[in-house]
């Protein structure tokens, strides 16, 4: 069973959970003192083997039993009606997931979006039944194998406002993070377009007037939220 061979995470309610869980085996902090220079993605083979353990995470999906009391529960905390609705589960698009700190836009000079963000060597996967966005399963990059493994199932509400801004938005391709916890919900997901980045809030944020699914171009994200970074307390 699922819940007895792997170590699952089910993060439902707080994107902290999934941005920023404790690192697996052979992944790098989290939290470092420096964003990486670039957040190009991974060559294209490193890709294809995302999707290859992404496949292992859905299979353990669609191997939950109907009628059992345990899997039945699973199934539910994961986004699913039912271990019968999981066991129907697709496995659909992904998104990579970069992080990045209110403190870093703070100090930075200049607006390059690249040298603000993180690469965390995870990819989440959208898992649909009926077309509809219900879970997902997110793999991460172990730079000592060169290998992805499925780390963490779930995050049911997180994947649905993905898919939203996906519908509006094809050609997205990751997802981003701010820290630390604050009253502006910095969370957006964006895309990279003729060598540009574009970012597209998940909520509104009223203090630098960005809309929910408003697109803005990375030149203009940065400079609003070095706006916000200046109202951070001094450390």
């Amino acid at each position: 069973m699922i819940q007895n061979s792997l170590i699952v995470i089910v993060a439902v309610q707080l994107i902290t959970e999934l941005f920023f869980s404790p690192a697996v085996s052979g992944q790098v902090d989290p939290f470092p003192s420096k964003p990486r220079p670039s957040i190009r993605e991974h060559p294209a083979r490193l890709l294809t083997s995302s999707y290859e353990a992404a496949k292992k995470g859905w299979e353990d999906v669609v191997r939950l039993r109907s009628g059992n009391k345990d899997d039945e529960a699973f199934a539910r905390d994961l986004g699913f009606d039912s271990a019968e609705q999981a066991q129907q589960a697709q496995l659909g698009g992904s998104l990579s997931i970069y992080i990045s700190n209110l403190a870093w836009f703070k100090d930075a000079f200049g607006s390059d979006f690249t040298k603000l963000v993180k690469v965390t060597g995870r990819r989440m996967f959208t898992l649909h039944f009926n077309g509809q966005p219900k879970s997902s399963v997110t793999v991460a990059f172990d730079p000592g194998t060169q290998k992805w493994h499925p780390v963490e199932w779930g995050s049911r509400k997180l994947i649905r406002r993905f898919e939203k801004q996906r519908t509006l938005h094809p050609g997205i391709t990751f997802v981003l993070s701010i820290s630390p916890e604050n009253p502006w919900r910095l969370w957006f997901v964006g895309e990279e377009r003729a060598g540009m980045f574009f970012l597209i809030p998940l909520a509104n944020i009223d203090a630098i007037d960005l809309r929910e699914g408003q697109e803005v171009d990375a030149i203009t994200f940065v400079n609003k939220i070095k706006t916000l970074a200046a109202q951070l307390p001094k450390q």
